[in-house]
């Protein structure tokens, strides 16, 4: 796409539209390089390569506190690179980790088109749902109080 400057600037429709395909690029790129950190978390913890930094390091666990990166964002993107190997997934990081624990080889694809598709407010929903949790169908409702020092719940 090519963009005209006018006065050294955007006008403002053609500005905000490059502003969030550049945004869409960065999380595109996130996505990315949390998966090839996957890649490579995989294959030092296979071959035991960890174990080759230091003398010390007795355990990959060790091994990631020494590089300083946590253990369950290195986890999550062994995880995720397991599930979805190399694949140029288009969608934002996070909502991959928060569907983790739902994700299997069978539905791995469903998940990645929910959490690139589905705004905030229906992923959130797909998360609930999957973890059991479903909003009440019946249009009869209470509202009710909690006492944050006791905790009893009591009618409004």
């Amino acid at each position: 796409m090519v963009y005209y400057l006018y006065m050294g600037k955007l006008s403002k429709p053609e500005g905000i539209t490059l502003k969030v395909q550049q945004l869409e690029e960065i999380k595109t790129s996130i996505t990315s390089g949390f998966l090839t950190m996957g890649k490579i978390l995989v294959e030092i913890r296979a071959g035991k390569e960890w174990k080759n930094y230091a003398s010390h390091l007795k355990t990959f666990d060790e091994f990631l506190r020494e590089i300083r990166l946590g253990k369950s964002t290195a986890y999550n993107c062994m995880r995720l690179y397991s599930l979805y190997g190399e694949t140029s997934l288009t969608l934002d990081y996070s909502r991959l980790v928060k569907s983790l624990p739902f994700i299997t080889d069978g539905n791995k694809d469903e998940w990645a088109t929910k959490a690139k598709e589905l705004d905030a407010h229906d992923f959130h929903e797909e998360l609930r749902e999957a973890k059991g949790i479903m909003n009440c169908p019946h249009d009869e409702q209470e509202d009710f109080t909690r006492c944050v020092v006791c905790g009893k719940f009591t009618r409004q």
